[in-house]
């Protein structure tokens, strides 16, 4: 019997590229919120801005790669 990691490695590629897209949108939320509100409210709105930008990034590029085949 063998026992292959390969859907394992796809989905650890895949969270990890969620994770930097999450990443980017927060760094980028969070510059755009300091520069016009500073420090009040750093952490929550622009992670919640990033989570709702990196799921749209995301579904836009499922959607595009799905639309060829």
């Amino acid at each position: 019997m063998s026992i292959t990691l390969e859907p394992v490695k796809e989905v650890l590629i895949y969270s990890a590229a969620r994770l930097g897209l999450f990443l980017a949108c927060y760094a980028l939320m969070a510059g755009v919120w300091f520069a016009f509100n500073g420090t009040d409210g750093i952490l929550f709105m622009p992670a919640v801005a990033a989570l709702i930008l990196s799921m749209l990034l995301s579904l836009s590029t499922f959607f595009s790669s799905t639309l060829y085949f």
